[in-house]
C-alpha cells in the first residue's frame, strides 16, 4: 500500500475493497437462473407439432394459442372475441390515413361501440 493514498468519499481504504473476483453479494441470484418473464418467453417459443388442414406443421406454442383464440372467436365465444379485440387494439397500430398522413386513433368508446355491434350482430343470428 502506498502512504500517499487519500481515503475519503468515493475512495474507501484499499484493505476493505472487494478482492478481484469476489462479489459483494455472494449469496445473491445464482448465475444462469431465470426470472418469470424469461421462463414464460422460452415456454411460449417452444415448437410443437400441429395438424392443420391435414398437414403436419411445427408451430410455436404462442402461435397455437393465437390460432385457438381466433377459432374460438369464430365459433361464437364472446370472451375469445373480447380478448382478440383488446389484443388487436394494443398490438396493432391504427392504420395511417392516406390523405393526411396522420394516424387515426380510436377511443375506448369507439372500440366499445364496435364490440357491442359485433355482439348484437352475433345475438341476432341466434349465437347466444
Amino acid at each position: 500500500m502506498s502512504d500517499d493514498y487519500d481515503v475519503g468519499y468515493g475512495r474507501p481504504p484499499q484493505a476493505t475493497r472487494f478482492k478481484t473476483g469476489q462479489s459483494g453479494n455472494p449469496k445473491g441470484r445464482p448465475r444462469g437462473s431465470h426470472n418469470l418473464h424469461t421462463l414464460l418467453s422460452d415456454a411460449m417459443q417452444a415448437r410443437v407439432p400441429v395438424t392443420i388442414e391435414g398437414r403436419r406443421v411445427h408451430l410455436t406454442k404462442a402461435e397455437v394459442a393465437v390460432r385457438q383464440q381466433v377459432d374460438n372467436a369464430a365459433k361464437g365465444d364472446l370472451r375469445a372475441l373480447a380478448f382478440l379485440v383488446k389484443a388487436m387494439a394494443q398490438a396493432v397500430p391504427p392504420p395511417e390515413s392516406v390523405e393526411h398522413g396522420q394516424k387515426t386513433e380510436l377511443s375506448t368508446d369507439q372500440y366499445n361501440a364496435i364490440f357491442e355491434a359485433l355482439v348484437l350482430d352475433h345475438t341476432a343470428e341466434g349465437g347466444l
